[in-house]
């Protein structure tokens, strides 16, 4: 009798061993996190944001908790859904650093991190297939010049201006998407990063757009569509694009640093 019990509790040991490796195996492993990160709430108002980095810091400026979720994922404003009201209202100033030099990929996944860890955020995934927009490259070619510092990215809008530098077709696309009102997906195969400059009316677009829209009231500045053949060398096309859409089950408000 104590021979079988012997056997019964090696067995279970082993057993109970096998099934822990497992489970930790099974695990997902942790994101990386900021060495330090800096959240205060931003005075500015609607229509101004930024996103400046360089080897290991990164700042986000003027940015909704929507916007910063979609930076963090890689997608678009569109693509996060649900979530409390004050996502689309409440923006904030981030300023954070690495314990050694990250590139933007890097920073995202931080960045997904903190948003966890400070706005409490929870969410699941969903795929939708909506009317959108491909981003390719014109006829008449690219013109726009690599990026002088591909090591680094900068970029600033405000009424009808883009400056950027290190920025890639993936970047441009979700900064398109959040200005056009609509999605848009990187379908130019152009590698790299890129310094531009990007001026437009205003006027020229509007939420879910599908079609230039001409304003003869700003006769100086071209449509958006317009302006980025002729001053990048890029084209939108209409097409259905396939959305992975992340959907925000709860999200508090940071505490003070």
């Amino acid at each position: 009798m104590r021979k079988s019990t012997v056997k019964v509790t090696k067995t279970t040991v082993f057993c109970g061993v096998f099934l822990t490796a497992a489970a930790v195996l099974a695990q997902p492993p942790d994101l990386p996190a900021f060495d330090a990160a800096s959240i205060k709430p931003s005075k500015e108002g609607p229509g101004h944001t930024g996103w400046h980095s360089d080897p290991g810091i990164v700042t986000w400026q003027n940015q909704t908790l929507r916007g910063l979720a979609a930076i963090a994922w890689t997608l678009q404003d569109n693509q996060v859904e649900g979530g409390p009201k004050w996502m689309d209202s409440d923006r904030y100033l981030i300023q954070a650093r690495t314990a050694g030099p990250s590139d933007d990929p890097e920073m995202r996944l931080m960045l997904r991190a903190l948003l966890k860890e400070r706005f409490q955020l929870a969410f699941h995934m969903e795929t939708k297939v909506v009317p959108g927009f491909a981003l390719v490259t014109a006829k008449s070619g690219l013109k726009i010049q690599p990026a002088q510092n591909p090591t680094g990215s900068r970029s600033t809008s405000n009424h009808g201006k883009l400056e950027a530098q290190g920025m890639s077709m993936e970047k441009l696309a979700t900064w398109l998407a959040r200005t056009l009102g609509s999605p848009v997906s990187d379908a130019t195969g152009v590698a790299g990063v890129y310094d531009l400059k990007l001026e437009w009316d205003p006027a020229s677009v509007r939420p879910a757009a599908t079609q230039e829209v001409q304003n003869a009231d700003a006769p100086t500045a071209p449509s958006m569509f317009t302006a980025l053949q002729d001053q990048l060398g890029l084209k939108l096309e209409a097409r259905k694009v396939e959305l992975q859409i992340l959907v925000i089950d709860r999200a508090e408000k940071p505490s003070d640093n």
